[in-house]
């Protein structure tokens, strides 16, 4: 049975690309990407300041996430993947010099150099690994760094009342976290000091980037202000404690190698 299981999940991720585009999920359009890259640059705070800095981006997909990174002014750039088609995507038009391995993680993890990456980025894959073959990627995530490094991590927030939604929209969805379990995990791999990384309400540069003639409102935040008014009522009537940070749709958590 966990023989036909495992060949399962790897005829569904080999695969994975049908079902991601089925969700609405789309390549970005990468001319625009060349042809205007300072609509790209991020502002997140959990960025390094040093542009030199070897960044891992695991679960690169279609390789928007390294792309924007490199429009930011990062070049010592390396994505993983385990989608052949995915990964052929992004080698396709990402910049010469952005690395990207078509391997399972933690086979990749397994044979990279201690102490090297600054920063690591597992984005919308925790939800797809069993406890322990994610505990040990982050445990191969802490060697990998270097002291002074942190991981940030993206997967669906279990504390968003559309949960239930997020955590079966997709059969490889086989986990979901709060950031209180989420925390629980990164104290077992070894790091310390994690931070939930909050919406921004208002953000200048992301209501430049979005705003149109149509919707001049969009990258006001306004959906996220209403969303968390919202929760934090029906958390109120449920006299549920602890509290999250908050509740959005997804789980942004950043934690460091001390």
């Amino acid at each position: 049975m966990e023989k036909i299981e495992l060949d399962l999940l790897d005829k569904l991720f080999s695969i994975y690309d049908k079902h991601y585009e089925r969700m609405g999920n789309h390549p970005p359009d990468y001319s625009d990407i060349k042809s205007n890259p300072e609509k790209y640059i991020l502002h997140e705070q959990w960025l390094p300041k040093n542009l030199n800095a070897n960044i891992l981006d695991i679960g690169c997909g279609w390789g928007i996430l390294l792309y924007s990174l490199y429009c930011t002014g990062y070049k010592k750039l390396t994505g993983v993947d385990i989608s052949e088609q995915m990964c052929k995507t992004a080698r396709y038009y990402l910049p010469e010099g952005v690395k990207i391995v078509c391997n399972n993680a933690l086979d990749f993890l397994k044979n990279e150099e201690l102490n090297k990456y600054t920063l690591i980025t597992i984005f919308d894959l925790a939800e797809h690994m069993s406890i322990d073959n994610f505990y040990n990627m982050l445990k191969l995530c802490y060697g990998a760094l270097v002291k002074g490094g942190s991981v940030v991590i993206r997967t669906p927030n279990m504390a968003n009342i559309f949960a239930s939604y997020s955590r079966y929209i997709d059969i490889t969805h086989i986990n979901g976290f709060t950031e209180w379990s989420l925390f629980q995990l990164l104290d077992a791999a070894g790091f310390c000091d994690h931070q939930v990384i909050k919406p921004k309400y208002f953000s200048y540069e992301n209501w430049k980037k979005n705003r149109s003639l149509i919707h001049p409102w969009r990258g006001l935040g306004l959906r996220e202000l209403i969303n968390m008014s919202l929760h934090k009522f029906l958390f109120w009537l449920r006299g549920q404690k602890p509290l999250p940070s908050h509740f959005s749709f997804n789980l942004v958590v950043q934690s460091w190698k001390r």
